[in-house]
């Protein structure tokens, strides 16, 4: 399947990491040949893609810019998850915080003291997210979740993290 926008537009999420509490992994855009933005993200962990309790499984997947009720604002949705809706991508500093969503952050920091890493800057690492996608929020546009059990992609850390 192609992952591109017309006009070079790609977004991967590379999962780095999954443990019985949580999965954390790298998102990119890529704005071909060019890595524009690049953040942390957080995910519940894998549990059999049950609802509310595990990340959705690794795939492409469309995107839609919609209205969301719950948060009151407009948000990123992932479309055709395998028994799943309202997949979306939104803030969150704490796996607890998520139902199956992605969470976007600057930084993986345990910031409550549980032993997790939880992620930081959410709201506005979001908010940088919807920015760069800004002249696509009529379109549908597509991204890749990789799984680092089934998918080898190459790990590319740009300067955009600290």
């Amino acid at each position: 399947m192609n992952t591109y926008h017309e006009g070079g537009l790609k977004i991967e999420l590379q999962r780095i990491k999954q443990t019985s509490h949580q999965t954390t992994g790298l998102l990119t855009i890529f704005n071909e040949p060019l890595a524009v933005f690049q953040c942390r993200t957080l995910e519940l962990p894998w549990k059999d893609n049950k609802r509310n309790i595990s990340c959705i499984p690794a795939g492409y997947y469309p995107m839609v810019w919609e209205y969301s009720p719950k948060y009151d604002r407009f948000l990123w949705e992932l479309k055709d998850v395998p028994s799943r809706s309202e997949v979306k991508i939104h803030p969150a500093n704490y796996v607890e915080q998520l139902n199956g969503c992605i969470a976007l952050g600057q930084k993986m920091l345990d910031i409550n003291g549980d032993g997790n890493k939880d992620i930081t800057n959410s709201r506005k690492t979001v908010r940088q997210f919807q920015s760069e996608l800004e002249p696509f929020q009529n379109e549908i546009v597509y991204i890749h979740i990789a799984d680092p059990t089934i998918d080898k992609l190459p790990t590319f850390v740009s300067p955009f993290l600290n």
